[in-house]
């Protein structure tokens, strides 16, 4: 989903919405199905003219969901890309970086920008840890007091843009794992 939300063209490895490893359970490993994942007269071990896409996966709702975000939202398909500096108290901000040899265990969030429409993204690279933070936003875009919504995951809830120490930010808690599109 990073793909669809950052600067370049998506490119989505065929077979990643689908959960597909390279493994699979059983007789029906998904190595001998990526090749006929569209259907066609073509595939191995009788899978000619059967799609094996499973529409009703979440991880394929997720990618749908998000690209139809991208689609509505021209920030995403054509906006400069901007790294956020995020805060854990609200007052020193900061952009994540990575300690040592270990990997990110953080927030990484980042805005696009078109016009005077600004779309920001956040992903918590933490796989078990819920995190919250604030995030820095354009405050000519977003002053205090302003709200941005959530249009990933999609909700009716909207955050109040705050300023703190100067800039305007907002407060995020992103589930371990979780990601987040804004506006």
């Amino acid at each position: 989903m990073l793909n669809l939300c950052t600067l370049g063209i998506p490119c989505i490895y065929y077979g990643t919405e689908q959960a597909f490893d390279g493994a699979g359970n059983g007789d029906f490993k998904d190595r001998y199905i990526r090749e006929a994942m569209f259907g066609g007269p073509f595939g191995a071990f009788r899978s000619h003219d059967v799609h094996f896409f499973d529409e009703g996966k979440d991880i394929y709702k997720a990618v749908s969901e998000v690209a139809k975000i991208r689609r509505k939202q021209m920030a995403l398909r054509r906006g400069r890309q901007y790294l956020r500096d995020i805060s854990g108290d609200g007052e020193h901000f900061g952009p994540t970086r990575k300690v040592g040899g270990a990997r990110i265990q953080g927030i990484i969030a980042w805005s696009r920008l078109f016009a005077s429409d600004e779309v920001v993204c956040a992903i918590n690279t933490n796989a078990e840890k819920e995190i919250d933070v604030y995030i820095n936003v354009d405050s000519e875009i977003h002053p205090p007091g302003t709200e941005i919504g959530w249009l990933y995951p999609s909700s009716n809830n909207v955050l109040l843009v705050e300023d703190r120490g100067g800039r305007s930010a907002v407060h995020v808690r992103l589930n371990a794992g979780g990601f987040v599109i804004l506006k």
